[in-house]
């Protein structure tokens, strides 16, 4: 059955209206001959509006469909197409003939789309567009210039010249419109996700990373609503809407897997590595709705490259070691790859597995990193050990460089004598030019910090105290890793605040001296009183994690707030609480591991006791959440046999009062009877009331009223209009009488002039004639007259003696029905009166509460109007004080400005009078700070006042802090 036979769904069968496409064509030609191309697109799109266009056979209307896809992007306008596709949509939403028409008009819209595309890049000669966005050309110019010219701002001063943005702009906005269209109907799968091809195809050929982020939220919110839809399908048997997208379906599940791999490779080539990780998050939340399908060895290859590539931008070489391990593993089934391939491959695997940090201190179970782990597959987070074993493997390290194995063997069991060694190795120029490839320019600055922490960790574990020259000098490594002595000291108070190391800095003798017992740090006999004083007070560690906290937080605190203040730092590693010292028994110090370790083992070892107790509690308080569910499911049993004990009571008294209720119903219902009918007597009185005065009203003449509308008046209404009637009647006939009076005045003084002569005498006529009939009438009356007294007396005679019992038998019945009579017609009258009583009460009530509530809104908008009032005068208020305020700080920066200037001027005289150059005792004149100069020039040219004169450490760091170069200074 054809769409022309059905009406969305419905068996009925229709017959199909007669249309012929090519009378509509040649509408649309002679329109188009006459230059109404607006008029040729509303013709063409009319069609599609009609009412019975959802009874025509689609293969019908498919042509007149095509020639409106031609005409709207010859004319570059798109309204009437997109409101005809979506109505086309609508029209066969459930019929699989429609949809497949659709799909293919739609697929034919994206080829011309793309076919116009290539024609205007290649007729402009602009093969790709620049590396910036659309926007990025927007200046102030570029604004006024598109304000005078009314065009769009963002082709600047070159508006009137053609650009195949404009273009690209264009087919991506259709395009935007038919991914909407296209999106959960099932027909429609196949050329949706074309769409999402030839999109992201033109994105990255144009590099335009907006459009790249916006399309990629919107498929997300497709692909987020597809697998809610599912689950729905899956959890609540959901299957009632037809052509609808079914992840369920292999096919369409490959090709939306297949897609999601695409775009990271979209991404990662547009170095978008938000975008890329939002879509390594959809890869993994897509792959747990199927656990059929299996990507092939060359897709996930590629995936795992991307997923290190971003991993390795966002500075987490963890994760990115780990993705080429994966890769290397896959790359290795590739029957294509060369040796020096697996050479190349298998040495960034390596130096990535050496980059990730040694030095990694036990985390939280709740550490919120663990979802990054799960989301690549893993239920833990991955140890360096694990990789390097991955690495170390035959199959891998054969492939792997010398100088890379060459540093592999230095870093290995690495301690102080093997400083000079890492020196003399990063000097080779293997090493030197190694690191200028771009394999492994990436893996630089993770490798520097890998060897200095390492180098402070060898130092901290064989020497209590060394000098701070001492120590630079350790940590200087030849050129591409070199660091100043200021970056030095920032990754040795970083190795410190990472619970690397532990250290005391003597300022006086410029001396650092190492701590490698964590014990030290935390017991102390005053501290440990002043903690019995405050658990006392309720001041105690509740938890494992925060006792697991301590260490990090208590450094942090005593190495970032202490060092630019150049204090004393203060032994507060650890929180000094009974609940770390429970876990120092005298076992475990004694111990040759942590007798025998660094302060970074000894730390690590407490964390992983610490934890190792957290995860025995949260065990144990599930086994307890265990034995509560299997009591509460006893519980809910017995509960349950309660309940149906209790149900089966419920049952026989409520069946008891339901036999007690039907016999109250019968009563109810006699006693509701017995007052209907009371209330229907009462209301065909009051409607014979009410006729009747109907019918004396409509017997004036004065106002007439239907009796049949007798519903639709009351008697008071009926009393209201013959009262307003009669007055109006009287009122128009007193204002007529004066009239009336004068023209009967009129007519008689006329009449008595004209008519009083034949009057007279056709009186003297009438009375001579009405004589003569009188005499005869008076005669017959007498005569009839006496014969009827005659016979009355005749019947008095006969009925006197009967006259008395009739009499009195009529006062005797007339005196038993008028009480009766005055009583119910004295009840009527009270009963209606006492109804109109209350009805006047209510109707004053309301009028009451009406005038309150009017008066309630009338002081609440006065009240609003009154804080609004008061809200603009504090705000004018606050205005006046902001403004002071900002006067009085510009008044103080423009004095101090003029102090400097003044205190600059008075150094450079002083500066012109000195001639003679200082003793080699005496120390220097710093000189000021020229203007403009930057913090790099003026840090060197304080390194070459320090030469001039041997200052201490703590003068050094007195000027740096003075001119704001601390040691605290951020990286390069």
């Amino acid at each position: 059955m054809s769409a022309a036979q059905r009406n969305n769904g419905s068996r009925q069968i229709r017959h199909q209206p007669t249309f012929n496409a090519d009378n509509v064509l040649i509408i649309a030609d002679d329109l188009l001959n006459l230059g109404l191309h607006e008029d040729a697109l509303d013709a063409l799109g009319e069609i599609l509006n009609q009412k019975n266009a959802k009874y025509l056979d689609p293969n019908a209307v498919a042509p007149v469909v095509s020639r409106l896809i031609t005409l709207s992007i010859q004319f570059k306008t798109s309204s009437v197409l997109n409101e005809g596709l979506k109505k086309l949509k609508h029209n066969y939403f459930n019929n699989a003939d429609g949809l497949k028409v659709l799909s293919d008009l739609i697929q034919s819209y994206v080829n011309e789309l793309t076919s116009y595309l290539e024609e205007q890049e290649k007729r402009l000669g602009e093969i790709g567009s620049q590396d910036a966005d659309e926007n990025e050309n927007v200046t102030p110019f570029s604004i006024m210039y598109a304000a005078s010219k009314k065009v769009d701002a963002t082709e600047g001063n070159t508006s009137e010249e053609e650009h195949i943005g404009s273009y690209v702009t264009m087919v991506l906005e259709r395009m935007h419109f038919l991914l909407n269209l296209t999106f959960n109907k099932s027909p429609l799968d196949a050329v949706y996700m074309q769409i999402c091809y030839r999109v992201f195809s033109i994105i990255t050929k144009q590099k335009n990373k907006n459009q790249f982020r916006r399309f990629s939220d919107l498929l997300r919110g497709h692909m987020n609503d597809l697998m809610y839809f599912h689950k729905g399908k899956v959890e609540k048997g959901n299957h009632k809407i037809v052509f609808t997208t079914d992840l369920n379906d292999a096919e369409v599940y490959q090709r939306l897997a297949d897609f999601k791999y695409f775009m990271l490779r979209q991404a990662v080539k547009l170095t978008l590595w938000h975008e890329a990780y939002k879509v390594i998050e959809d890869i993994h939340n897509f792959a747990e709705i199927s656990n059929s399908y299996r990507p092939k060895a060359i897709t996930l290859a590629s995936y795992y490259e991307c997923v290190a590539k971003t991993f390795l931008a966002a500075g987490n070489h963890l994760m990115n070691a780990y993705a080429l391990t994966k890769f290397f593993a896959l790359y290795q089934t590739n029957p294509n790859a060369t040796e020096e391939d697996f050479k190349k491959y298998a040495s960034v695997n390596f130096l990535a597995c050496l980059a990730t940090t040694e030095f990694e201190l036990p985390k939280s179970i709740n550490d919120p990193s663990n979802s990054l782990y799960k989301m690549m597959g893993l239920n833990e987070k991955p140890n360096r050990q694990q990789l390097l074993e991955s690495v170390l493997a035959e199959n891998v390290y054969k492939y792997v460089s010398s100088d890379i194995k060459d540093l592999y063997e230095v870093l290995n069991n690495f301690n102080i004598e093997s400083i000079s060694s890492l020196k003399e190795l990063l000097k080779t120029e293997k090493i030197q030019s190694l690191f200028k490839s771009e394999e492994y320019k990436d893996y630089l600055i993770p490798l520097r910090d890998q060897f200095i922490n390492k180098i402070f960790v060898a130092i901290s574990s064989n020497q209590e105290s060394i000098s701070i020259s001492d120590i630079f000098n350790a940590a200087s490594l030849p050129k591409p890793f070199d660091l100043d002595n200021f970056d030095i000291f920032n990754a040795l108070i970083q190795a410190a605040a990472d619970d690397y190391i532990f250290f005391n800095l003597d300022e006086e003798s410029e001396t650092i001296h190492f701590i490698n017992d964590p014990y030290k740090l935390i017991y102390n006999p005053k501290a440990a009183e002043e903690e019995e004083e405050d658990e006392d007070d309720e001041m105690e560690i509740d938890d494992d994690d925060d006792a697991a906290d301590i260490v990090e937080d208590a450094e942090e605190e005593q190495i970032i707030n202490e060092v630019p203040e150049l204090e004393e730092p203060q032994q507060q590693s650890i929180k000094r609480t009974s609940k770390v010292l429970t876990y120092f028994t005298d076992e475990f110090i004694n111990s040759e591991e942590y007798s025998k370790g660094s302060y970074f083992d000894r730390v690590k070892l407490i964390r992983e006791k610490i934890f190792a107790s957290e995860k025995r509690d949260i065990e144990n308080e599930l086994k307890g959440i265990e034995i509560a569910k299997s009591m509460a499911k006893e519980y809910s049993a017995m509960k349950a046999q309660q309940k149906a004990e209790n149900e089966a009571l419920q049952r026989e008294i409520r069946r008891q009062q339901e036999k007690e209720a039907k016999e109250n119903l019968k009563i109810e219902e006699a006693e509701r009877k017995e007052e209907e009918k009371k209330k229907k007597e009462e209301i065909a009185m009051n409607e014979q009331i009410l006729k009747d005065a109907i019918y004396k009203m409509n017997a004036k003449g004065l106002v007439i009223v239907d009796p049949k509308d007798l519903k639709k008046h009351t008697f008071e209404e009926i009393s209201t209009m013959d009262m307003k009637a009669s007055l109006k009647d009287d009122k128009e006939f007193e204002e007529k009488l004066p009239t009336i009076f004068s023209r009967a005045d009129y007519l008689y003084r006329a009449q008595l002039e004209v008519e009083e002569p034949k009057l007279k005498e056709s009186l003297e006529v009438m009375k001579k004639d009405q004589d003569a009939r009188y005499e005869e009438v008076v005669k017959k009356l007498t005569e009839q007259a006496m014969e009827r007294h005659t016979k009355a007396v005749a019947l008095h005679d006969l009925l006197s003696p009967n006259f008395n019992d009739y009499l009195s038998m009529k006062n005797a019945l007339i005196e038993s029905r008028k009480e009766v009579f005055l009583k119910e017609r004295q009840e009527k009258i009270d009963e209606l009166k006492k109804k109109l009583f209350i009805e006047k009460v209510e109707a004053l009530k309301k009028q009451e509460e009406q005038e309150a509530l009017e008066r309630a809104a009338a002081e609440e908008a006065e009240r609003k109007i009154k804080e609004l009032e008061d809200s603009k005068r504090q705000a004018r208020e606050r205005l006046l004080a902001a403004k002071e305020e900002r006067r009085k700080l510009e008044e103080a920066n423009r004095l101090e400005a003029e102090r400097k200037l003044r205190a600059l001027e008075e150094q450079e005289k002083a500066s012109k009078q000195t001639t003679t150059a200082p003793s080699k005792n005496e120390k220097p004149v710093l000189p000021p700070r020229a203007p403009g100069q930057t913090d790099e020039e003026r840090e060197k040219q304080l390194n070459e006042y320090f030469k001039s004169y041997k200052f201490s450490f703590k003068e050094k760091m007195e000027i740096k802090k003075a001119e704001k170069l601390t040691a605290l200074s951020k990286k390069k």
